[in-house]
């Protein structure tokens, strides 16, 4: 018995729509040419028996339907393509948040640690506590006195010779032997200007009136130092005690 003819096997451009259909559409005009085809046919055999027509009804109808899927095929085909090249052809882009990527994992900060207080501690425990009383006392510091710096001794001995030499200079004996006392209470051991002061005491004492004293103590002064350069001014005061 003879199989029944396929259409997609006796028309050639329906077997390039079907295999259009699988993979993306069918070409353009081809199924138009396809259609005019069954139409033409279709007019041809309008003498022809009702079986024939029907046929060529149906090629027209069917033409029309894989034209139909084509088109939803190829809209199909576009839209799941059409994502994927977006997804491919959009860059990468480094300022994006990091937060939506499930790598990154942000890390919590950590809590300040908190000191231990009455509520974490153990029932029976007490807590420990400072006093004032406990704790270590300072021991007090007396800042120690300040030392005035030792006056030099020459320089002392200088300023009570050089203030009876002013008095005396200026006729004034009574001050120049207050001052040739203080000499002798500072240094009664003796000092460098000891001979300058024996020497203006006689001179003093002769200003003052008195004489006698100054004679004695320039001729026993004389008798001690006769040699220094003193002697000449010691004589001169012999000179004016002589009556």
């Amino acid at each position: 018995m003879r199989e029944p003819e396929r259409l997609f096997e006796s028309d050639p451009d329906l077997a390039r729509i079907r295999s259009m259909i699988d993979r993306d559409g069918p070409p353009a005009g081809a199924l138009e040419r396809a259609a005019a085809r069954i139409l033409a046919a279709e007019s041809a055999s309008a003498n022809a028996p009702a079986g024939a027509g029907g046929s060529s009804s149906f090629k027209l109808w069917l033409v029309v339907g894989l034209g139909v899927l084509g088109v939803v095929a190829t809209g199909i085909a576009t839209v799941a393509q059409t994502p994927r090249n977006e997804q491919a052809a959009t860059p990468f882009s480094g300022g994006g948040s990091l937060a939506s990527s499930p790598a990154v994992i942000a890390l919590a900060p950590e809590e300040p640690r908190s000191a231990p207080n009455a509520a974490n501690t153990l029932p029976g425990e007490q807590p420990q506590t400072v006093r004032v009383e406990d704790l270590p006392r300072a021991v007090p510091t007396t800042a120690a006195p300040s030392k005035t710096p030792a006056a030099d001794p020459f320089l002392e001995e200088l300023a009570i010779v050089e203030r009876a030499r002013a008095a005396l200079a200026n006729g004034r004996g009574g001050e120049c032997l207050e001052a040739v006392r203080a000499y002798e209470k500072r240094f009664a051991k003796g000092g460098l200007l000891a001979e300058e002061v024996d020497v203006m005491r006689i001179e003093a004492l002769a200003m003052s009136g008195d004489r006698a004293q100054a004679r004695a103590r320039g001729e026993r002064f004389l008798a001690l130092h006769g040699e220094t350069p003193y002697v000449e001014r010691v004589r001169r005061v012999l000179d004016q005690t002589v009556e």
